[in-house]
């Protein structure tokens, strides 16, 4: 039967291409609206082909005409509505849209022309309501799911060509400016999230997950002040809002406030007792401030939760003094097999089995399922020791002897900080211990701020990872090592409560950046905790990091980058002689008043007791150490990885001579 309609496939083809490509649109409609005027459907289509174009007063003249033939044709007064708007006639567009609204509400894309409308005439409050009702419950439109479902699959440069491709034909649409915030920040960048909040907050400005946003925003770039303050106003208007009570939670307790932490997830769980990642916090802060039976308690209502909860899962394994029963691994094998399990639960799952299986004394299960998780979790992470070896090679042809001497006297001249620093899992949580028990120390806890200074300079996120870094570093005069000094001081005085004159940073990434620590804080104590490296990286090879640490994910790349770490300390040991001090882990659990007395004379502290006994300071201590140092000193897992050492082979190797010459350094280095 021939198509009663010949010109159905130019109108279908136009159609295809009509918000992709609206000028071929336009070419294919011509002709039929030109032959035929009368036809609404490619008439319609030829206003929206020429108004995507900027041709408005074109677009007009077809419209209106449309809208007189037929006053209930919802979709021609929208369509009016918007183009009378782009052409500035703002009452009159408003008009439009209001019948439009009528005739049919549920119009994609009408209630956020009506908040455009509103706002362009002045009337803020009727704008914020129509922009409401869009964000709320958006009717559905192609791009809106496109951009979700890249989103969803991780995929954001198509998810970004979606949103701008929308944010072109409408600068203001709030709900793309949202999802590009929400993409900006997947990616890292957070200044361009920001001004996606900001152009949301023009126009809505009470709108709680834009304030949130920007909330992060400011916590995310340094402006915690600023960004607290937004909570809180947040909260005074939606007190019980959960987006900024998990961000005031998270802020809390990274500021080392746990108790508070605490309250904040108290507060949402009361509403919500089965919000799994509140109910994880919460077992966290509660290790962290040492109620440790209330802590596992919190995890295991977890994993009753959702059995395949893996963060749950390891999160009692992390707390070392937890014994998994013979029903806690069964129910871990189970929820492995799960054919719907992701990689996000599998990780963890298999780091926690890892420690049940050892604790029952099998050896080489342990190892299968910590090998399994580290493999998944190292999948696409960047090679970190090929990048650390070429960033050491510049520090030591940058820092000479001859470089320090040339800026003796630069910096800031205050000796508050005491920078411990070293691989991960070298014993530094239990140096820190020990130093924040003497009265004249305040114990903080891994702080960001001089690797964030660093990778500011580098201009990159990590600023080891810079071939400009540390030439950077040479470029500046003792008035800008000066500065960086007292901005490090000021933002690290959030940490600071107690009013005791030193302050301990327990950040181990710091060995990289030794020399911008030297000369930016001169009067600074560095200490340098060494534990021997094939019990460190057995150590981090059973870890699951919640942030960065790649490289403790592959034995062979933890082995190399521990190389290299002995290769930078052993550099500026040579060219600082005595500017930092070795604390070697052994030595310090098996001679502990030796060490303590070493370690308290070079901080220039008198010698106190209670460093000792550093297992009876109370202070809330948030590493993967936490239980250890909550017990007194002790020795009885020097050895533990030589029950592993069949499988060690490829982190022995890359150690070469480093492991032979613990705790020296290979000779000639």
């Amino acid at each position: 039967m021939a198509d009663q309609n010949p010109n159905a496939a130019i109108v279908q083809a136009a159609a295809r291409v009509l918000f992709t490509d609206p000028a071929r649109a336009e070419a294919l409609l011509r002709p039929l609206v030109d032959a035929a005027p009368g036809q609404d459907g490619p008439g319609l289509m030829l206003s929206v082909a020429l108004q995507r174009q900027g041709k408005s007063e074109a677009s007009r003249q077809l419209l209106e005409p449309m809208v007189a033939a037929s006053p209930t044709w919802a979709a021609a007064r929208y369509y009016l509505g918007v183009t009378l708007a782009s052409l500035g006639r703002h009452p009159e567009a408003h008009a439009q849209l209001v019948e439009a609204h009528k005739l049919e509400p549920q119009m994609a894309g009408l209630v956020r022309a009506l908040g455009h409308a509103a706002f362009a005439l002045g009337d803020r409050a009727a704008a914020e309501g129509w922009y409401r009702v869009y964000l709320q419950d958006p009717i559905p439109e192609s791009w809106i799911n496109e951009a979700r479902a890249s989103y969803h699959r991780n995929d954001m440069r198509d998810a970004e060509a979606v949103l701008r491709g929308q944010l072109a034909v409408d600068p203001a649409d709030p709900l793309a400016l949202l999802l590009l915030a929400d993409v900006a920040l997947a990616c890292k960048h957070p200044p361009t999230a920001g001004e996606c909040f900001d152009a949301v907050l023009a126009r809505v400005p009470s709108w709680p997950p834009a304030r949130a946003g920007r909330a992060m925003v400011l916590l995310e770039t340094g402006r915690r002040e600023a960004g607290m303050a937004e909570l809180e106003a947040i909260l005074a208007g939606a007190p019980g809002y959960y987006p900024a009570l998990r961000l005031k939670a998270a802020e809390l307790a990274r500021a080392g406030r746990f108790e508070q932490s605490l309250a904040c997830l108290e507060q949402i769980l009361a509403r919500n007792p089965d919000d799994l990642e509140s109910g994880l916090n919460r077992g966290t802060m509660l290790k962290y401030l040492g109620r440790h039976d209330e802590a596992a308690a919190a995890f295991q209502h977890c994993t009753e939760i959702r059995g395949t909860y893996g963060e749950a899962w390891w999160a009692l394994a992390n707390l070392k003094r937890h014994e998994f029963s013979v029903g806690d691994t069964m129910r871990m094998e189970a929820a492995l097999a799960s054919p719907q399990l992701g990689d996000v639960d599998r990780i963890p799952l298999d780091f926690a089995l890892g420690p049940a299986r050892a604790d029952a004394g099998d050896a080489a299960a342990a190892f299968r399922h910590f090998s399994r998780a580290n493999a998944l979790r190292r999948r696409g992470l960047p090679d970190e020791a090929s990048a650390y070896a070429a960033y050491v090679q510049r520090c030591r042809q940058l820092h000479t002897s001859r470089y320090f001497a040339s800026r003796k006297g630069w910096g800031h001249d205050a000796r508050d900080p005491i920078f411990i620093i070293g691989m991960p899992r070298s014993g530094s949580t239990l140096v820190e211990q020990i130093l924040a028990s003497h009265p004249q120390v305040e114990g903080t806890r891994e702080l960001s701020e001089m690797l964030e200074i660093a990778s500011r300079l580098a201009n990159t996120e990590y600023a080891f990872d810079s071939p400009t870094w540390p030439w950077a570093l040479g470029n500046l005069d003792n008035a800008a090592l000066q500065g960086l000094g007292a901005e490090y001081l000021e933002r690290t005085r959030q940490y600071r409560s107690s009013g005791r004159p030193l302050f301990t940073d327990k950040m181990p990434n710091n060995w990289l950046h030794v020399a911008l620590i030297h000369l930016a804080l001169p009067r600074a104590r560095i200490v340098d905790v060494r534990r021997h490296p094939m019990a460190c990286g057995w150590s981090n090879f059973r870890q699951h990091f919640t942030y960065g640490q790649f490289f403790t994910y592959d034995l062979g790349e933890m082995g190399a980058c521990y190389r290299e770490y002995v290769r930078l300390m052993a550099h500026y040991d040579s060219v600082l002689p005595g500017r930092i001090h070795r604390v070697s882990y052994e030595q310090l659990v098996t001679e502990p008043e030796t060490q303590v007395r070493a370690l308290l004379d070079y901080c220039g502290l008198p010698f106190d007791e209670r460093c000792l006994r550093p297992h009876e300071t109370e202070r809330a201590v948030a590493t993967p150490s936490v239980a250890q140092v909550q017990r007194p000193i002790y020795d009885n897992e020097l050895e533990a990885w030589r029950a592993y050492e069949q499988w060690l082979k490829p982190l022995r190797d890359a150690l070469g001579e480093v492991a032979s010459a613990y705790p020296a350094v290979p000779a000639g280095w």
